[in-house]
């Protein structure tokens, strides 16, 4: 009878599953993705589209820590404070072309805003390619923050008008 006691608890407490909606280690920052949909900025990965037509292309993100010291204060809530000086890395990623690449870094300004511009030319979209319509360009927004990596994942939609 112990021995099925023991059988029983050990295969209970061994079979652990991973929340596969909670990463691991929660990021220091919050990023939110200027201009996708209202409250689809903090979903997993917000698409912001954009016009075939546009000459360029702006992708930015405002990057705030949460301070929650006065959570259980519902007069003053969670704070969103502003993380300056936060140097951020994107890539991106287009599978329709094959092709991925590094638009560059930057770091954020005062009020925790990263911004980059580029062009469909400088992705890989060229003449008749830029006219398709539903090509999504993947982005990876990284960086550190005290000490702690972060990956923030977004998507652009071209969209032809």
């Amino acid at each position: 009878m112990l021995g099925i006691c023991l059988l029983a608890s050990t295969v209970f407490f061994s079979c652990k599953e991973e929340d596969p909606w909670v990463d691991a280690t929660v990021a220091p920052v919050l990023v939110n993705i200027i201009g996708a949909p209202y409250g689809l900025s903090i979903e997993k990965q917000p698409t912001v589209s954009y016009d075939s037509s546009a000459q360029e292309l702006v992708f930015s993100a405002r990057i705030v820590e949460l301070d929650k010291s006065n959570i259980l204060n519902n007069a003053i809530g969670i704070d969103s404070i502003p993380a300056s000086n936060v140097q951020i890395a994107i890539n991106y990623d287009i599978a329709k072309l094959k092709t991925t690449g590094k638009l560059g870094e930057i770091t954020s300004d005062a009020t925790g805003l990263v911004t980059f511009k580029t062009t469909y030319k400088a992705l890989g979209f060229d003449g008749n390619l830029i006219q398709r319509k539903g090509d999504l360009i993947k982005l990876t927004w990284s960086g550190t923050y005290k000490g702690i990596a972060f990956t923030r994942l977004s998507q652009a939609s071209v969209t032809a008008k």
